[in-house]
């Protein structure tokens, strides 16, 4: 029997991962309306999943209403983790990642082209970071936030749950309250 992935997300990042993916896999698409592939209904019981929808709102409502299906996590060649780290299921790490040592990532994390993450880095689930996005050491960053490419986050900062930083702003103050943050340095603007 052949295996197969089921990429969930037909957009350009779900074209992305499907090209990192092993050549040895089958891989389909999966869409709610099953235009671009198949829809959720047909998720086989041996099928491994993966979510490739960058929005981490919407990751966590498609894992919710996948259920209880087999999540793998993956990696593109070119990806660097240095050592004793650790993830939760339906990670992405994209091209060019690099990961120090002693990084905790939860469920559903998505870390994309060229992005750092320091040692001792805490990431809660369903959190993208964003292209070149650089995550210093002993950071923590709740659930459901969303790192903008080029955006830095200074060494020891957290980051409540469901913040968004914008493009190219520099975190250098904790975060305790949700919302979108932008500039240099980071403010709160909604």
């Amino acid at each position: 029997m052949d295996k197969r992935l089921v990429i969930f997300g037909a957009g350009g990042f779900g074209r992305e991962v499907a090209a990192a993916t092993d050549r040895d896999v089958k891989y389909v698409f999966c869409t709610d309306d099953g235009k671009h592939g198949i829809t959720p209904a047909q998720i086989k019981e041996t099928d491994s999943v993966i979510i490739a929808v960058g929005n981490p709102t919407a990751r966590r409502e498609i894992a919710k209403r996948l259920g209880n299906v087999k999540y793998v996590c993956a990696q593109y060649p070119k990806c660097i983790s240095i050592g004793n780290n650790s993830m939760g299921a339906g990670c992405i790490f994209c091209a060019g990642v690099v990961i120090t040592t002693d990084v905790k990532l939860g469920n559903f994390v998505i870390v994309n082209i060229n992005a750092t993450i320091g040692h001792d880095a805490r990431i809660g689930d369903f959190t993208t970071i964003s292209p070149a996005a650089n995550i210093s050491g002993n950071v923590t960053i709740g659930e459901g936030c969303y790192i903008g490419t080029n955006a830095s986050i200074k060494e020891g900062v957290t980051i409540c749950d469901n913040v968004t930083i914008g493009m190219g702003s520099v975190v250098l103050n904790d975060i305790t309250e949700e919302g979108t943050y932008v500039g240099v340095p980071a403010k709160r603007i909604k």
